[in-house]
């Protein structure tokens, strides 16, 4: 400790003095010093200052991570979204077909993507889907039947993604998609049918 002392008072210029206690965040520390060093009437001018500063980065760090999540929830609400599950997100991807924005848009596997479109619960505007690379464009509604709702059979439960815009980069398409995990609508004009 003695060398850690002695080095910032050269530093400093300031003659080496002893030192009884010090602290460092609020841990106190003897030192042994010989008697001959030990004086209690050495001039204010020579004692080293040995207060500690706080730096707050914290606060200012959480004060910006604040003022982007209210950026982020401004922009919810200039879109007209009322609902929580409703989030707005970009994602890239190489092409717009319809199975690739599904698996980006709900984080879903591939493989369970092929299995939706052959029960056929794939809807793009309320229509079901010939092809799973089918291209969708920007405004494009892209349905996920989940189930019937246990409420009233009438209804569905879907997850939804709407292609709000695409713009084209060097490798990749960069889509900003909004999207519902879980909404209840009502049956489509052509009717889907549970098959278990």
């Amino acid at each position: 400790m003695n060398i850690y002392f002695s080095n910032i008072f050269r530093r400093r210029h300031v003659p080496a003095v002893c030192i009884k206690h010090f602290s460092i965040r609020n841990k106190v520390f003897k030192t042994r010093l010989p008697l001959l060093f030990v004086q209690n009437n050495i001039p204010a001018s020579y004692q080293p200052n040995l207060q500690f500063i706080r730096n707050k980065y914290k606060k200012h760090q959480s004060q910006k991570i604040e003022e982007e999540s209210d950026s982020e929830s401004d922009d919810d609400n200039e879109d007209g979204i009322p609902d929580k599950s409703t989030k707005t997100i970009t994602v890239k991807v190489t092409s717009l077909r319809t199975d690739l924005i599904v698996k980006t848009g709900l984080a879903i596997a591939r493989n369970k993507v092929e299995t939706l479109f052959y029960d056929s619960k794939i809807r793009v505007n309320g229509k079901k889907i010939i092809k799973k690379s089918a291209r969708v464009n920007v405004g494009d509604e892209i349905d996920v039947i989940r189930s019937t709702s246990r409420m009233n059979p009438n209804f569905l439960v879907i997850s939804r993604i709407e292609i709000i815009s695409a713009k084209a980069e060097e490798e990749n398409i960069s889509v900003k998609l909004r999207r519902t995990k879980s909404l209840t609508v009502e049956n489509y004009d052509e009717p889907f049918k549970d098959s278990s």
